[in-house]
């Protein structure tokens, strides 16, 4: 049920600039791909059906980690 979220930051993204794209993942089910014109390029791979609790990120050895 987590099309409303992604819908939600569709709208969002698009909005600050960012070009968004949809990716069929299962039917009713899309994943996000949004791009921006400006280095640097970087890649967050996330769930926006994550539920609390809050882990937060942390970076050890140049890496950054996540929940997820």
């Amino acid at each position: 049920a987590e099309a409303p979220a992604i819908a939600w930051a569709e709208g969002a993204l698009a909005e600050r600039g960012w070009t968004v794209r949809r990716i069929p993942a299962e039917p009713g089910r899309d994943c996000l791909l949004a791009t921006g014109a400006q280095p640097p390029l970087a890649t967050l791979s996330t769930h926006l059906d994550t539920v609390p609790p809050y882990v937060p990120p942390s970076r050890a050895d140049g890496v950054l980690h996540g929940r997820g």
